[in-house]
């Protein structure tokens, strides 16, 4: 009788997609919980994710923005629950480039979205397989079949990522950004390869000639001298032909572990623009991972550099282009 007059709050309109995948359960799971994944995927077929911020755990923060062929979305939330290879609960809001919550006409979109809606993933396996079911709520029942669309596009970038299709891979090794200070890129990636080699890979000058640099950059090597006092002289040519000269000088180098150096540009009585470590770890069973550290001079200098050079996007291209290399490398050595 204490509950008699009480009315449960009304349900909200949810919008709810199945889909099947011929994925094992733990990579469908990576798709959502790992930024190097998730980016792969985002979004309906000519939108990409160039902000990809996920802080998975619960109660950690969410921070995204989808590019279309002219306009951008911002997006924020809170991850509410995670129970592994089963469920994800996150909260999710419109925002802008800061990560402020902003109403939903600040895209242009109608009314009745709200602040508050939240999208919950459910994880299946059958065998080899991947029952994903997702309920959106919040959105304006209006607003269903787009809402429908677009998500159902994104589950196909997914599928084809998932079965390695148009070239975009659920690549286990994927480059990874690690969130650090505001001054800091970090970026990791394990490779199929023992350290001893990818040390040798990554000091010696005519191997690095082959595969330093970003897509579509090559370098020309003056000189590498990989110990503590010795420089490392090269030019770095886009594209375009544009020419970007570096000096950069070995401040501490622990064969096969650890090399820390300066950057100077191309001015080497400078001041440096900034510091570079690069980690090398032993996994065993002939793999290794490599975290590429550089601190920059200032916060602003960080923004500087991912938003101007596309720093971070740069280094990912750079680590998956010595995977292409070493796993030749090792090709070629066992013919």
């Amino acid at each position: 009788m204490g509950n008699a007059g009480k009315k449960n709050a009304p349900a909200r309109a949810a919008l709810v997609i199945e889909r099947d995948f011929e994925a094992p359960v733990e990579l469908v799971w990576r798709a959502w919980s790992e930024a190097a994944h998730l980016e792969r995927w985002w979004g309906p077929r000519g939108f990409t994710l160039p902000v990809c911020e996920l802080d998975f755990r619960v109660g950690g923060r969410i921070l995204l923005c989808m590019r279309g062929p002219d306009s951008e979305i911002w997006s924020t939330g809170v991850y509410l629950e995670i129970v592994k290879h089963q469920r994800i609960v996150y909260s999710s809001a419109f925002c802008d480039e800061k990560g402020n919550v902003v109403p939903a006409s600040h895209y242009g979109m109608p009314e009745g979205f709200g602040t508050d809606l939240r999208v919950a993933v459910g994880f299946a396996a059958k065998g080899g397989r991947t029952k994903m079911t997702l309920r959106h709520e919040g959105i304006p029942e209006s607003m269903f079949e787009s809402a429908n669309g677009g998500w159902s596009s994104s589950f196909d970038k997914l599928d084809d990522a998932l079965n390695q299709r148009s070239g975009t891979t659920m690549d286990v090794n994927a480059s990874v950004e690690i969130k650090a200070s505001d001054r800091e890129i970090v970026i990791m990636r394990e490779f199929d390869a023992p350290r001893e080699l990818v040390w040798v890979a990554w000091t010696t000058p005519e191997l690095v000639a082959q595969w330093w640099g970003p897509d579509g950059f090559r370098i020309e090597i003056d000189t590498m001298d990989v110990c503590v006092g010795g420089e490392w002289v090269f030019d770095m040519f886009g594209p375009d032909g544009k020419r970007y000269p570096n000096a950069c000088v070995f401040k501490e180098v622990v064969e096969p572990e650890c090399i820390v150096f300066d950057t100077y540009g191309g001015e080497k009585d400078a001041s440096p623009k900034f510091n570079s470590t690069w980690i090398f770890e032993d996994l065993g069973k002939d793999r290794t991972r490599v975290t590429l550290r550089l601190l920059l001079p200032s916060a602003k200098a960080r923004e500087h550099v991912v938003k101007n050079f596309g720093a971070i996007e740069g280094g990912k291209q750079c680590l998956c282009n010595f995977a292409k290399f070493v796993a030749k490398l090792i090709s070629e050595s066992q013919r």
